[in-house]
């Protein structure tokens, strides 16, 4: 199996949106409906616009399987 890295895309929310709702907890905050809540597409956006934020997804083949945010901060 081979797996990708890399930092992820707006087609890439409703896959990541059914990751997050994938348990217990997340099945009674995420909203899964489509279209896509615009709560997510809000979201991904200021993620996009903060250079010191970034979300990034392992996928195989065309499956995302993870998604991991990381928040660069300078003190």
């Amino acid at each position: 199996m081979t797996i990708h890295y890399r930092q992820a895309q707006p087609s890439d929310l409703s896959e990541l949106i059914h990751l997050l709702a994938d348990d217990p907890l997340g099945a009674k905050r995420e909203d899964i409906s489509s279209p896509i809540n615009a709560k997510y597409l809000q979201a991904m956006s200021a993620i996009e616009q903060d250079p010191n934020n970034e979300l990034w997804v392992v996928e195989s083949g065309s499956q995302v399987w993870v998604c991991c945010s990381s928040l660069l901060s300078l003190t």
